[in-house]
């Protein structure tokens, strides 16, 4: 069987993209669970992964912060390696996983802030965008998610 990876670690992750990765890895996985635990403060799902049945239990959570969009990334890479090595009967670093799948259950929240996510995910679209449209403009060196400061 030749599979061909759904998560396109090239590129950064937002939630609508989250939620595509989500949608086919469940698609090519039958085993892998998706289920929502949650709204974020805007309303979008916040998704938990389940993979096995085992008794013992290990969770990852990704993107606590708003500039931690990588981390989403690399466990729907990790979640997408799992399962595709399960899938092939393959070891994953000499690791049987049938049987960590029969003694432990791997809980997966790639995205515990798609809200803050997608807030940093389009500060930086903005700030690429204008300085590849306008490199005349002079701008700070630094990126800086300042607010005000209440009077």
């Amino acid at each position: 069987m030749r599979y061909t990876n759904a998560v396109d670690i090239t590129r950064p992750i937002n939630y609508a993209c989250l939620q595509e990765y989500i949608n086919e890895l469940c698609v090519n996985f039958r085993f892998l669970q998706n289920i929502i635990i949650g709204k974020s403060y805007l309303g979008k799902n916040i998704n938990l992964l389940k993979i096995g049945e085992g008794e013992r239990k290990s969770i990852y959570i990704g993107a606590h912060h708003a500039m931690e969009w990588l981390t989403s990334l690399i466990l729907m890479r990790f979640a997408e390696t799992l399962c595709k090595s399960f899938t092939l009967g393959e070891k994953l670093y000499g690791y049987d996983l049938e049987y960590i799948f029969k003694s432990r259950t791997v809980y997966i929240i790639p995205m515990i802030n798609p809200d803050g996510s997608d807030f940093f995910q389009d500060k930086l679209f903005h700030i690429v965008f204008l300085r590849k449209s306008f490199p005349e403009i002079i701008r700070p060196l630094r990126f800086c998610l300042n607010f005000p400061k209440k009077t």
